[in-house]
């Protein structure tokens, strides 16, 4: 495939804000982004920022997220809205965004 048709992806690393004795689990914390965006965007919007669910690490309550190039601010913006996962009270707050995982783990994001 041509390098101008591919789609070009960034990486969202974020970190979950809330209290310390709720631990969430790496699926409420997929569930909890998924339901917000799908109802902010629709299926036709969630579709085009081509969205996907990386990891989530619960001891450090941050996770990474994938999306198209165009579609990061609208996604950290969608984020931002998140205001609770699971019945469970809880921020999302993206803290860095790269081309590539391995930058994100240098930075020590």
């Amino acid at each position: 495939m041509k390098a101008t048709l591919r789609i070009k992806k960034r990486y969202i690393a974020f970190r979950v804000v809330g209290p310390e004795k709720d631990m969430l689990s790496d699926s409420e914390v997929r569930n909890g982004i998924y339901e917000p965006l799908l109802r902010f965007f629709g299926e036709l919007g969630l579709s085009t920022l081509n969205f996907r669910f990386i990891r989530y690490d619960h001891r450090k309550k941050t996770g990474l997220l994938s999306c198209e190039r165009g579609g990061v601010p609208m996604l950290q913006a969608a984020l931002a809205l998140v205001n609770d996962i699971c019945g469970k009270k809880a921020r999302i707050m993206a803290t860095g965004t790269s081309g590539t995982i391995l930058s994100l783990k240098e930075k020590g994001i």
